[in-house]
């Protein structure tokens, strides 16, 4: 993870920032403040200390015909990255010399990523979880962010918000330091801090399947992601000292069971009791009903797993996750 610091804000705008968050009412609060704040738009194009910052985000947005958007009654999120921002993106990719040589659909649905709909996404609040923003895939889905705010903001696992919470007549800005890229399945399950045991198993070379390459691969992949709690209960339940206890064969077969390849199946896709879903190892998962809280749930040969968290898609498919370990 790189932490960068970029760029400074003239003083002009932190003095207008401090008045705006010393009022009794601030820019940052849920409902509309009485003193003149303008809308996202106007904000990325007139503030001082932020027009000059911005200013690559404003050319593209007209590129792209997305004032509108911007200017329209919200609410939404938008995450607007700084013009550094661009310029490491272009940077960090040999085929690039400058932003004319990115494809531009690829530009579009980068800034598309970076808008939420119908939403006043705000940092200061304690969340953990999958938001979907504009930017469709070829699952007609839209692809998800990971936001965790709690401890530490992180964003798919970055932490890379430069000032955020900014509010404004229609929206929230949260401005960033460094360009947002679409997710695989993979990507979201490193970044998600309820799947840190998850992730170090898959991170590991002694399976005869890499499974970083597969869930970076084409796909589609449903991914039922085991939490951190998951294993903890069922080691305690096997009296195993950690996974490592586990023989590497039977580890690396529980892990396929949670891998399904014949479709990016989102939670509408899994709401049949009885239906079926073909995991890597070859086995069958069935959709089932929790008895005492009506939630859907999924079952191997054990006790059923129920839904945790739900739809973060990325480019390749559709991540779930789960409270329990599914053994084949």
């Amino acid at each position: 993870m790189k932490i960068r610091t970029r760029f400074c804000y003239s003083l002009t705008f932190l003095f207008i920032l401090f008045l705006f968050t010393n009022c009794e009412r601030t820019i940052f609060e849920d409902t509309i403040p009485d003193i003149a704040v303008p809308n996202t738009l106007d904000f990325i194009r007139q503030t001082p200390g932020i027009k000059d910052d911005l200013s690559t985000l404003s050319n593209l947005l007209t590129e792209f015909g997305l004032e509108g958007q911007l200017s329209g009654n919200g609410p939404f999120t938008l995450f607007a990255p700084t013009n550094e921002a661009f310029e490491f993106l272009v940077a960090d990719n040999p085929g690039w010399n400058s932003l004319a040589d990115i494809p531009r659909d690829t530009l579009k649905g980068l800034l598309d990523y970076h808008f939420i709909n119908n939403k006043n996404l705000i940092l200061r609040d304690t969340f953990i979880g999958f938001i979907n923003t504009t930017k469709n895939t070829d699952f007609d889905a839209f692809a998800s962010l990971l936001v965790k705010t709690e401890g530490s903001i992180r964003i798919n696992g970055e932490r890379n918000v430069a000032l955020q919470d900014v509010r404004t007549t229609n929206g929230i800005i949260q401005l960033i330091d460094e360009v947002m890229l679409l997710p695989t399945v993979f990507d979201l399950i490193e970044a998600d801090p309820r799947l840190t045991t998850l992730t170090k198993l898959l991170e590991r070379e002694d399976f005869s399947t890499n499974f970083m390459e597969v869930l970076n691969g084409a796909g589609p992949f449903t991914v039922f992601a085991p939490s951190d709690s998951a294993f903890t209960n069922y080691l305690l339940a096997e009296s195993l000292a950690s996974v490592d206890a586990i023989p590497t064969t039977d580890l690396e077969q529980i892990l396929l069971n949670h891998v399904s390849v014949t479709a990016n199946l989102r939670a509408a896709d899994l709401n049949t009791i009885g239906s079926k879903v073909q995991t890597l190892n070859n086995t069958e998962l069935e959709i089932v009903a929790i008895a005492g809280n009506n939630r859907l749930g999924i079952t191997g040969s054990n006790e059923p797993a129920a839904y945790i968290d739900v739809d973060g898609q990325s480019t390749n498919g559709v991540v779930h996750l789960v409270d329990n370990i599914l053994l084949p």
